[in-house]
C-alpha cells in the first residue's frame, strides 16, 4: 500500500507532521523572545475554552477519570519545572526576554513522551479520551509554565532598568 493511502498512510502522515511540529517547537527553545504578560495568558485560555466546547460526550470509568486528572497534574508540574528552567532577563528596550535551552528541550521531550505513553495505554480503552487529552495536556503544561514565569517577569519589570 503506497504512503498516503488508507489507514497506514494516514498514520505515517500524522507521524511526520508530529515530528515536524516537535522539531519546530524544540528549535524555538533557543531563540530569545519577548515575554509579554498581557498576551501569554490568552493562548491557554482560548485552548481551554475550545477543548471544553469541543469535548466529545463520553462516559468515563473511574480509572479513566483518575488517569486524566493525574495526567493533568503531571502536565501542570512539568510546565512549572519547564517555566523555571527558562532564562529570563530584562532586554535593552525594558521588555522581558525569555530564552530556553537544552534543559527546557529535555523537559519538553520527556514530558511529551510520557504523555504519549499514557495516551497509548488509554487508547486501548477510550480513543475519544485520548483525542481530548492532548489539548488538555497542552493547557495544563502552559498553565504550569505561566505560574513559574509570570511572577519572575513581574519582578524583572518592577526592577529599575540596568544602565
Amino acid at each position: 500500500m503506497p504512503i498516503g493511502s488508507g489507514a497506514a498512510g494516514a498514520g505515517a502522515t500524522e507521524a511526520v507532521v508530529m515530528i515536524l511540529v516537535v522539531v519546530w517547537a524544540l528549535s524555538r527553545q533557543f531563540r530569545s523572545r519577548v515575554f509579554r504578560i498581557d498576551r501569554v495568558v490568552v493562548t491557554p485560555i482560548v485552548l481551554a475554552v475550545l477543548t471544553v466546547v469541543a469535548w466529545p460526550p463520553m462516559r468515563l470509568t473511574a480509572s479513566e477519570v483518575w488517569v486524566t486528572v493525574g495526567t493533568g497534574a503531571f502536565a501542570l508540574a512539568a510546565g512549572y519545572v519547564r517555566g523555571r528552567a527558562v532564562a529570563m532577563e530584562r532586554g535593552p528596550g525594558g521588555q522581558v526576554l525569555s530564552t530556553g535551552g537544552w534543559g527546557t528541550v529535555l523537559i519538553y521531550v520527556v514530558t511529551l513522551g510520557l504523555h504519549f505513553a499514557l495516551d497509548a495505554v488509554l487508547h486501548v480503552t477510550n480513543v475519544r479520551l485520548v483525542e481530548a487529552s492532548v489539548p488538555l495536556y497542552l493547557v495544563a503544561l502552559m498553565a504550569g509554565r505561566l505560574v513559574a514565569m509570570v511572577p519572575r517577569a513581574r519582578t524583572l519589570l518592577a526592577a529599575p532598568p540596568a544602565t
